[in-house]
């Protein structure tokens, strides 16, 4: 899907909730806390600058449940 749109120079919008998805096509991403944008920056600021507690919090979270899941698979 990134190359279809950086190719033909199309600006899409996509909702998900996997942030592995959104780190792997997204030129930027937005965190959304209490529905509002918490912070909107590229994906490399989001893990290197989070803006507060809550951003940091939540890009960690998945990191952290990756690791568990594959400790798990291991058998520890």
């Amino acid at each position: 899907m990134r190359e279809i749109l950086k190719t033909t120079g199309h600006t899409a919008i996509l909702v998900t909730h996997n942030q592995a998805e959104a780190f792997a096509i997204a030129d930027r991403i937005g965190v959304m806390a209490k529905g509002r944008i918490a912070q909107w920056d590229t994906p490399y600021n989001l893990h290197h600058n989070p803006a507060d507690a809550f951003v940091r919090d939540f890009i960690r979270r998945e990191a952290l449940e990756e690791q568990r899941e594959q400790a798990l698979a291991r058998g520890r």
